[in-house]
């Protein structure tokens, strides 16, 4: 990936020792690292802001290329499909066999249900979940209205651009 800004050089190795590559997770050893670092407060924050920045960068062209690969397969998977369709309607039951490749047949049973069919109580599965619904309990909090165990709590969220 591309580095969009130049990260000092004594930062990038303090991080390269203290981060699992694998998970990406901080040994707590960095701060003590980074804070041993001789350079003043202004540069360091803004050296490590701007590596946030890269990693961030790196990490959206990965999610798009991800995507991108996603959708190739899924378009892959759809044609594959649309062609053994193909094959079934010609062949119409029939065994196929060369050296390269062989179609069979084997028999399966499903259930086709009607449109709209009312079925007895007996054949119907429900699946239940609950979740808290916080934008409604938000929104009731903020009306000073009281829920037992729940509070409106203002975090800061850090920015970077």
């Amino acid at each position: 990936m591309a580095n969009l800004f130049e990260i000092d050089a004594a930062i990038m190795a303090a991080m390269d020792r203290c981060v699992d590559p694998e998970t990406g997770e901080i040994d707590g050893e960095v701060y003590t690292e980074l804070e041993a670092l001789q350079m003043e407060r202004d540069r360091k924050i803004e050296n490590i802001a701007c590596w946030v920045k890269n990693l961030r960068s790196d990490a959206d062209e990965l999610k798009a290329e991800a995507k991108a690969m996603s959708d190739r397969a899924k378009a892959k998977e759809r044609k594959a499909e649309s062609l053994t369709k193909y094959l079934a309607a010609v062949l119409d039951g029939q065994k196929f066999e060369t050296a390269r490749a062989a179609i069979n047949w084997r028999k399966s049973k499903s259930v086709r249900i009607e449109f709209g069919t009312e079925l007895p109580e007996e054949y119907i599965r429900r699946k239940v979940t609950e979740e808290p619904d916080k934008t409604a309990i938000k929104a009731a909090l903020v009306a000073g209205k009281s829920i037992e165990g729940c509070e409106l709590v203002e975090t800061n969220n850090i920015s970077i651009k």
